[in-house]
């Protein structure tokens, strides 16, 4: 049964990598959805659920969170901070040069909206909903 579930998940990919309108993941990009890591600043962990090439956000967001070391064309991250850590559920945008990716974590992160985006966690980092690893082949 395994081997028939590694058949069908290959065949998917190959599919999903033959269609036109599918982009690889820029390899500027460091670090993946589900990967934890800690704020080189705060100290908090938290969980990455998506990532943009540069900054998305305007020059007021840009003004209040930097100057960023590398600028604002690095990688930034969508984030999840651990409850843990930040009692009250925040999610924050944040430039790669600020996180370090937590490869070998035992503890999953903590935080209210986990479970519309991950199915579990294995090998140090939170595992995507099935229907989501179909929405982002490169994550995986």
């Amino acid at each position: 049964d395994h081997a028939f579930a590694v058949l069908r998940i290959c065949r998917e990919r190959i599919a999903q990598v033959q269609d036109p309108d599918w982009t690889p993941k820029s390899s500027s990009i460091k670090l993946s959805m589900g990967q934890i890591f800690r704020h080189k600043k705060h100290g908090f962990r938290g969980v990455v659920v998506g990532c943009f090439e540069s900054c998305p956000a305007d020059q007021n967001w840009r003004d209040a969170y930097g100057p960023f070391e590398r600028g604002t064309d690095q990688p930034f991250y969508r984030t999840l901070i651990d409850t843990k850590d930040r009692p009250r559920p925040f999610m924050a945008l944040a430039a790669e040069e600020n996180l370090i990716p937590l490869d070998e974590e035992s503890v999953p992160v903590e935080h209210p909206l986990m479970g519309e985006l991950f199915s579990g966690f294995e090998h140090g980092r939170h595992v995507l909903r099935e229907e989501l690893q179909a929405k982002y082949p490169d994550e995986l």
